[in-house]
């Protein structure tokens, strides 16, 4: 993760004035244009802010299949401590003898801590069709 420093985040840098002769545009000019755009980037007042860095490391994670378990295990093994609309739904319309069985017992068999991401299985199953 980007460590920026608090002087960044919390402090408000401004854009040096742009109607000024370009001959005297030296090195701390460019230098204020580019803290400035910093500053802006560190409180999230840009396109892709600081904070859009941690969702994209996330979502590299789940391409590469390394993603946190316990942000889908706790709904998969029908976890009561977190309770969702989508869960409540779920529970609703197959609150069967059986299926709370399964439910409860079902997930039990999977390996947590080895992920096959999804690019991997398209992967392979592309090579198995150019086999054939």
């Amino acid at each position: 993760m980007i460590q920026i420093p608090d002087k960044y985040k919390n402090g408000e840098y401004v854009f040096p004035r742009t109607d000024i002769n370009p001959k005297t545009k030296n090195e701390a000019y460019c230098k204020n244009w580019a803290t400035a755009i910093f500053s802006l980037f560190a409180r999230n007042r840009t396109a892709w802010g600081i904070d859009a860095y941690t969702k994209f490391d996330e979502l590299r994670k789940y391409s590469n299949g390394l993603q946190d378990t316990d942000k889908y295990k706790s709904w998969l093994l029908n976890d009561e401590t977190s309770s969702t609309s989508a869960t409540v739904a779920v529970d609703s319309f197959d609150s069967l003898p059986l299926t709370r069985v399964s439910k409860r017992e079902g997930w039990w068999n999977v390996l947590w801590s080895k992920h096959q991401s999804c690019s991997e299985n398209y992967e392979c199953l592309a090579w198995a069709i150019r086999q054939t």
